[in-house]
This record gives C-alpha cells, sequence and structure tokens, in this order.
C-alpha cells in the first residue's frame, strides 16, 4: 500500500531527499526561535509593563498564564486547520497570529487590552509546535528525521536565551 506524504508530493517507495530539506529545517528552526523570543519576551519586562500599564502582580501573572491556557483550547483546531488546510497554510495563519500578539502588545492601555493580545499568542502557537514536527516527517526520514528533530526542537531554546541574555544586559 503505497502512503503519501503530504508535503513534498512524494510517495514513500518512490521517496528521494529532497535538495532544500535542509533550507526547510533552518527556516523551521527560525520559526521556532522566535516563538521561543515572543514566549520568553515578556518574563524581564515584568516591572516596567505593572508601571506603564498600572497594574497588579495577580492581573500580570494571569495575562502571563493567559497564553498556555488559550494554547491548550486551540490545539484541537490547530491540528484539524493542518490536516485540512495543509501544513503551509496553517503555518503561515500561526506565524501571521504570533507576529499579531507580539505587535499589537505595543499598543495595550491596560490589563483589559494587554489579556487578549497575549492570550492571542495561544491561538498561533499551536499552528507551529504541530506543523513543525509534521514538515519534518515529510521532509525527512531515516536518521536524518532524528538529526532534523534534534535540531529544530533547540530554536524556542535558543531564542529564549537570546531574549533573557540580551534583555537583562540592557534593562
Amino acid at each position: 500500500m503505497k502512503q503519501e506524504i503530504p508535503f513534498p508530493g512524494k510517495s514513500l517507495p518512490d521517496y528521494t531527499p529532497d535538495k532544500y530539506r535542509w533550507v526547510m529545517l533552518a527556516l523551521l528552526w527560525l520559526l521556532y526561535a522566535c516563538f521561543g523570543i515572543i514566549v520568553r519576551s515578556l518574563a524581564p519586562l515584568v516591572t516596567p509593563i505593572l508601571a506603564d500599564l498600572d497594574m497588579s502582580y495577580s492581573q500580570m501573572g494571569l495575562v502571563m498564564g493567559s497564553w498556555q491556557l488559550t494554547y491548550i483550547v486551540a490545539a484541537f483546531a490547530a491540528g484539524f486547520l493542518l490536516d485540512n488546510w495543509g501544513i503551509r497554510k496553517a503555518l503561515f495563519l500561526g506565524t501571521v497570529v504570533i507576529a499579531l500578539s507580539s505587535g499589537l502588545r505595543y499598543f495595550s492601555q491596560g490589563f483589559g487590552t494587554f489579556l487578549p493580545v497575549v492570550a492571542l499568542f495561544g491561538i498561533g502557537g499551536p499552528m507551529l509546535s504541530i506543523g513543525c514536527p509534521k514538515t519534518i516527517s515529510a521532509w525527512f526520514r531515516g536518521r536524518e528525521r532524528g538529526t532534523a528533530v534534534g535540531i529544530y526542537t533547540t530554536g524556542p531554546w535558543i531564542g529564549g536565551i537570546f531574549v533573557l541574555s540580551t534583555t537583562n544586559r540592557w534593562i
């Protein structure tokens, strides 16, 4: 029985490695690193954000945990979208939603506007978390798949380390 691979358009028995698979891996890694940068960007800025938006620590705790709650709820829909729309469109939509969440934080006027903007990140996040492994499974086989998974999973950690080290240095 011939199983179809959804992304590159090649079947398993006829699979030949695509020369762009490492470019795809690099792009996925960058996307996931940006995910890590955005996730970790609030923590070192808590004190200035509290002062600027006149928020309490409990409100900030709710804001910082809101994206995880939204993420859990949106994960089912993200899997559905990936299966029905395809990997490219779902990853693009997830990237746009995450970028919107990050960019709209600047315009927040207080707790009421900051909470939904940060929670919006949890809608785009699952599309990346589900779409990246699905993309790896479509582009890589055998031992290379394990290597690719090991590489792309370092993205959010490196992004988080980057943002924490640079933010703490400048603030």
